[in-house]
């Protein structure tokens, strides 16, 4: 079925107040690339977790998806999402959804509008730990097109992603500890 077809079953069903929701379940049950707007659900051992997928970074360094996690856990799956997608993100990280979804380690919910307070892409920080304090001493920070070198941060800007793309291993290991930017080691 074609999302074309999905538009004109609500037609002649009289019933236009489905098109939303059976064009966000085409969205996420089809094997495709997933746009910007699709909801994950991620399985942790507390519960589950629910990550946006807001930007598709291409320009060199090619980042790939970037994903807002947000930081509420449930025990099982909110039958609205839009509270959910409303809330606090934990962490922002660049991670390979779709391939994710493809292979069944986290599984897309639902296709939504992007909110407002996460449609700017984030500023992300990075530095390079020194090898015997493991620490990282001069910060740098990265717009999605230019770096610039900041030194020693703010407690404020300790708060900024870290840049990076995880795997789902990894992802996962952040998200069951808790992790946050601000608590980050270095």
């Amino acid at each position: 079925m074609t999302i074309s077809s999905l538009r004109a079953f609500a037609l002649a069903a009289n019933d236009l107040a489905s098109w939303p929701i059976l064009e966000r379940n085409y969205q996420c049950r089809h094997r495709q690339r997933l746009k910007p707007g699709a909801v994950v659900e991620v399985k942790t051992s507390g519960g589950l977790m629910y990550a946006m997928f807001t930007h598709r970074h291409e320009a060199p360094p090619r980042m790939g998806s970037l994903i807002r996690v947000f930081d509420s856990v449930h025990a099982q799956r909110p039958a609205d999402l839009a509270p959910v997608i409303r809330g606090t993100v934990q962490l922002s990280t660049f991670f390979p959804v779709t391939q994710a979804v493809n292979k069944g380690l986290v599984e897309c919910v639902g296709h939504f509008k992007i909110p407002a307070a996460l449609r700017e892409f984030p500023l992300f920080r990075s530095g390079t730990p020194d090898p015997e304090t493991g620490k990282v001493k001069d910060w740098w920070f990265w717009d999605g097109t230019r770096s610039w070198k900041v030194g020693p941060l703010t407690t404020q800007q300790r708060k900024l992603p870290l840049l990076g793309a995880w795997n789902f291993a990894y992802l996962l290991s952040r998200l069951e500890s808790r992790w946050r930017p601000e608590t980050d080691a270095w």
